[in-house]
């Protein structure tokens, strides 16, 4: 039952949000989805939590979703925040953050949804995406995803 609630939340997502908000890239997340890697990869799981949470967060949603959404959003923010996060930070902790900033957004203010902003800006520069040469070592749509994050990040700074 959670699977296909998953599954139906992450189809809305990428029809609804990512349109808008292209920081994932779709065919990655659902080969890795299918193949169940949210069950034991926590950085992936709380990427899939925060995705599962921004459909219901928009106009027109069923009644009573919000006690979901926050449900989802805490249990994304608990799979998000490790020791580990910068460490090694990803492409995925960084669409986590900023989906977790937007979520916040919605649900708690803006002073809340700054802070995990702030958190994808230092995210994206530990992985350094100011210089090109960090692209290097990633694949074509890796790539892409970079450089939309890049610069909805540079937006939302300024």
């Amino acid at each position: 039952m959670l699977d296909d609630f998953l599954r139906k939340s992450i189809q809305d997502y990428f029809d609804y949000v990512h349109p808008l908000f292209p920081i994932t890239d779709p065919e990655s997340v659902d080969a890795r989805f299918n193949q169940k890697e949210h069950l034991y990869d926590k950085p992936f799981a709380g990427l899939m939590l925060s995705i599962a949470a921004l459909p219901l967060v928009l106009p027109n949603r069923e009644a009573g979703s919000e006690g979901r959404v926050d449900d989802l959003l805490d249990e994304a923010i608990s799979m998000h925040n490790t020791a580990e996060l910068g460490l090694k930070p990803t492409l995925e902790c960084v669409a986590t953050a900023m989906n977790i900033g937007a979520l916040l957004r919605v649900r708690k203010g803006a002073n809340a949804s700054h802070l995990r902003f702030r958190e994808a800006i230092g995210l994206v520069e530990l992985l350094s995406l100011s210089h090109p040469s960090s692209y290097d070592t990633f694949s074509f749509a890796e790539k892409e995803v970079a450089l939309r994050v890049f610069w909805l990040l540079a937006a939302v700074e300024r």
